[in-house]
């Protein structure tokens, strides 16, 4: 946890923390009316898990942010997977020419087994 840190967590308790909590106050205050969801009203523990069931899915206008931020995440998450299962593959990686030397994923799985088979034995 470094400074910006506590400011920020500073900042949500002076919002949240306070007598108007219990007097229904909007808990997404940054969504500018596209989304609410208010504070509960006392009630027993069952009442405030109701409560939390009907909470909104995540979205960016929880933090402030325009609805497309989340198109920029999802984006760069896909293109990080997609990064991620090609190097896993063995595609994609060099010219059409440097595969003369590779081996494909079974050769190599069985390459190890035989190893570790030498090496029990």
């Amino acid at each position: 946890v470094d400074d910006w840190d506590r400011i920020m967590c500073s900042k949500y308790l002076l919002y949240f923390m306070r007598d108007e909590l219990l007097d229904e106050i909007e808990m997404i205050p940054y969504a500018d009316g596209k989304l609410s969801w208010p504070s509960p009203q006392p009630g027993p523990h069952e009442k405030y898990i109701e409560h939390i069931e009907t909470m909104p899915s995540e979205s960016p206008l929880f933090f402030g942010m325009h609805p497309n931020a989340e198109i920029n995440f999802r984006t760069v998450q896909c293109d990080a997977t997609f990064e991620m299962l090609q190097a896993l593959s063995g595609g994609g990686a060099g010219a059409a020419g440097d595969d003369e030397n590779a081996q494909s994923p079974m050769a190599i799985a069985e390459q190890i087994c035989g190893e570790i088979l030498e090496e029990v034995q």
